[in-house]
Formats: structure tokens, C-alpha cells, sequence
């Protein structure tokens, strides 16, 4: 049976992330060390080190700017803060869906 959760290229949608986070270093499309000693805290309390800061492709017009990366972290998180601030967009959950409407 495959697995449900694609820990590689699937995305955990986190409306409390301030930030895009991957672990997956093939995702990015450049990756440039982080301007500072960064570090992120987990739900849990415990504070990772970002490596790198760099940008992800979502599809071919969606691309992910200032993605953090962070390999200890195992999983990849898309900042709905994040998000709606960079397309100017409101975000609709349902059942099976999430749906991103521009603002215009």
C-alpha cells in the first residue's frame, strides 16, 4: 500500500506558520545562505536551525519566495500568512479542498 503523506513533495497548509518551510533540499530552485544565525521554533518548543533561504516551485506560475530551509524538520510548510500577503488573496477551506482567491 503507498503511503498516503509524501513527506518529499507534499505540503502541510499551516495557518499559524510565519513562515514557508522544506526540509527537501531538491525542491528549491536556488538556495542562499540566511542572512543571520537563524533559528525556528516548533509546536513542540524546540528551536531548529534554518541553512538556507531560497525559492520553491508550487507550479508553472506559482513559485514560493524566502522558503526557509530546514532539514531537521522532516516535513514542508505553506504559511497561509505568508501567502495571502505575497498574492493578495483569500484562502477557502472545505472537506477535501483548499481554494485561493485573488483580491482584486
Amino acid at each position: 500500500m503507498p503511503p498516503i503523506f509524501d513527506h518529499q513533495k507534499d505540503w502541510i497548509i499551516d495557518i499559524g506558520a510565519s513562515d514557508h518551510m522544506s526540509h527537501c533540499r531538491s525542491l528549491f530552485l536556488d538556495l542562499r545562505e540566511p542572512p543571520m544565525a537563524w533559528q525556528v521554533r516548533l509546536p513542540t518548543g524546540e528551536t531548529i536551525a534554518v541553512e538556507g533561504v531560497g525559492s520553491i516551485p508550487l507550479s508553472k506560475t506559482l513559485t514560493l519566495s524566502n522558503v526557509l530551509f530546514v532539514p531537521t524538520f522532516h516535513y514542508n510548510l505553506l504559511s497561509i500568512p505568508q501567502i495571502t500577503s505575497h498574492l493578495s488573496c483569500v484562502v477557502t477551506f472545505s472537506s477535501s479542498n483548499v481554494f485561493f482567491r485573488t483580491i482584486n
